[in-house]
């Protein structure tokens, strides 16, 4: 495998990542420690470079929004296809959208795309360690989900991203936040609620794009820092 540290040290300087974001973003995100010298031998030019091993290599290709062929060697534009980000979806108190860029993509690789796919901005911590504030959710309306899937729901103008559990024995439909206290609450429908049922909208989370913003500030925060 042929590593493209040209593409690779571009996407970093794209996102503003100091090569410490990326050391600290394996760590808490991906459970990958690496110094912060191996950090920089990934980005040596003139053929010195090392080259990531599979799993970090998986992991980059998500923070930097591209694809591992890409990083590899091959061309990024025949891999990974666009999904138009249409939202903010919240990961803590209920809100409404508040998405500035009506023309804002992410990106997806092309065995996963599909034409339905679409994308949200989450605002809050409330499903770390799974999503952080700032990350990309890609959601697949034609995707079936079952208790556990994270999903993203909305009901008139309010919106999140939480877990979905059905109780079958008490008739609710549960949206849960991993993080539960008196900012994240867990929503709750009952399932004879004809006219809330019909205003629900509620899809798959497929993929995460990790954000530079899931960095110090949420780490510190969740750590009570």
């Amino acid at each position: 495998m042929t590593f493209n540290v040209e593409l690779f040290s571009k996407l970093i300087e794209s996102k503003d990542y100091t090569n410490q974001d990326l050391v600290d973003i394996l760590k808490n995100k991906y459970d990958i420690e690496i110094t912060i010298d191996t950090m920089k031998s990934y980005r040596r030019k003139n053929g010195k470079n090392a080259t990531p091993t599979l799993d970090k290599l998986n992991a980059f290709s998500e923070i930097l929004s591209t694809s591992i062929d890409a990083l590899s060697g091959k061309k990024l534009e025949t891999n990974v296809k666009s999904v138009p980000v249409l939202s903010t979806a919240s990961c803590g108190s209920a809100q409404i959208n508040c998405l500035q860029d009506e023309k804002m993509k992410t990106f997806i690789h092309e065995d996963e795309w599909n034409k339905d796919l679409y994308a949200v901005i989450a605002c809050g911590d409330s499903m770390a360690t799974e999503i952080y504030d700032g990350d990309i959710a890609i959601i697949d309306p034609s995707a079936k989900f079952q208790n556990g899937d994270m999903v993203y729901y909305k009901i008139d103008e309010e919106s999140a991203i939480k877990v979905y559990f059905e109780d079958e024995d008490n008739y609710l439909i549960n949206f849960i936040p991993f993080n539960t206290n008196d900012n994240f609450k867990i929503k709750t429908i009952r399932k004879d609620d004809k006219e809330t049922k019909d205003k629900l909208i509620c899809h798959k989370v497929v993929h995460v794009v990790s954000s530079k913003k899931n960095n110090r500030a949420a780490r510190l925060k969740m750590i009570g820092r």
